[in-house]
């Protein structure tokens, strides 16, 4: 595969304006803080020089040292799979958008979930030498250490989103800030996003159920939290069986093809747990293509897309936990311009409209704009 970066034009002025939801806003929101800033001047490098440190520069303890950043104006953003899956590419437009409202040139990296790729592309990053911060939701676990070695002498500001950089999908809080790193933007797609969805089920659901969980490729940071998330629940609701597990490629006919083979194997299941709204599409599609669309319900986290909204309002979709891509990707941008400032009030960022929202239903999903 070729390790040349694929970067992703800048969005035409306008082209955001389809997103009518209130924007998160960092400095109101912010909780508890985990970062400790450390305000300084800083006067290194030239007029000359692109890794200029801007005058007003503040120095930022990330917990393995201080960096002070160099020019804030320039931030790139690396996008863990690519502009085919909806949730990157939703994440994608809300990073530019972040750019073109705080006056900031955002560059997109597409990983493509491949790791050389990946690391080819952190390379180029560091070795450009003119950005002043990066947000990454990474593909393999192996760039937890690769950040925590490099960060220093990069002098670039680094901020987690969606998928935590260094945890194994089992934390949780403040523990889901990398070293090395000024943030955490979180998507509702760990174990208190799993959380929501199990329990929202057990309060729409009676009696026993035989449950399929449709997840991604095991060992994800997603599933492994899924995983957690559900054998608390299972403890707590002894009667909810699991009768097939699948694991996928993350992809509609992925997904498509390994719930008709659960199906088929079990055709008294009642409930599909689904981690990802692209799963979610082909659970649906298996569901209905084999008749279980009266006895089956299909619920999901990292949802809350205008495809969400449409399986929604056809019945095909009983709940979804909104993952709100566009805004977590709009809030890590805000949050590293905020860190550069010396302005990030918390290192661990959670939208509110996570909690405020809970499960969206066929009976809310009017009252909600994707």
């Amino acid at each position: 595969m070729a390790t040349r970066p694929q970067r992703m034009p800048r969005i035409r002025k306008g082209a955001r304006m389809q997103v009518t939801r209130k924007r998160y806003s960092m400095m109101a929101a912010a909780a508890a803080g985990v970062l400790v800033l450390v305000g300084c001047g800083g006067e290194n490098g030239t007029a000359d020089d692109p890794t200029e440190i801007s005058e007003a520069a503040t120095a930022v303890d990330v917990g393995i040292g201080e960096i002070t950043p160099r020019d804030m104006d320039h931030i790139a953003v690396m996008i863990q799979a690519g502009p085919t899956y909806s949730d990157s590419a939703a994440k994608a437009a809300g990073a530019e958008a972040a750019g073109e409202d705080l006056g900031v040139d955002v560059e997109i990296y597409w990983s493509d979930l491949d790791p050389t790729t990946e690391l080819s592309n952190y390379n180029t990053i560091v070795q450009d030498g003119g950005y002043g911060g990066l947000g990454i939701q990474s593909v393999s676990p192996q760039m937890c250490k690769t950040i925590a070695d490099t960060v220093m002498d990069a002098q670039m500001l680094v901020a987690g989103l969606g998928g935590p950089l260094c945890s194994d999908g089992t934390d949780s809080g403040e523990a889901l800030v990398a070293p090395g790193t000024v943030a955490f933007v979180e998507q509702n797609n760990l174990i208190e996003g799993a959380k929501i969805m199990f329990e929202s089920a057990a309060e729409q659901l009676e009696g026993p159920q035989k449950v399929v969980l449709a997840f991604g490729n095991q060992g994800h940071t997603t599933v492994t939290a899924h995983e957690v998330a559900w054998e608390e629940f299972a403890a707590d609701h002894p009667d909810w069986e699991v009768v097939g597990t699948l694991y996928t490629d993350w992809t509609t006919p992925g997904a498509y093809a390994e719930t008709q083979n659960v199906l088929q194997a079990n055709p008294d299941a009642t409930v599909v747990f689904s981690t990802f709204i692209d799963i979610t599409a082909g659970v649906a599609k298996a569901v209905a293509d084999q008749g279980l669309g009266d006895q089956i319900s299909v619920y999901e986290t990292s949802g809350g897309t205008e495809l969400s909204v449409d399986l929604l309002k056809s019945g095909e979709l009983d709940g979804s936990v909104p993952g709100l891509s566009f805004d977590v990707g709009y809030a890590t941008v805000e949050a590293l311009v905020a860190a550069g400032k010396g302005e990030l009030e918390s290192g661990l960022v959670r939208l509110p409209e996570f909690d405020e929202i809970g499960l969206i239903t066929p009976e809310t999903v009017d009252s909600f704009t994707p």
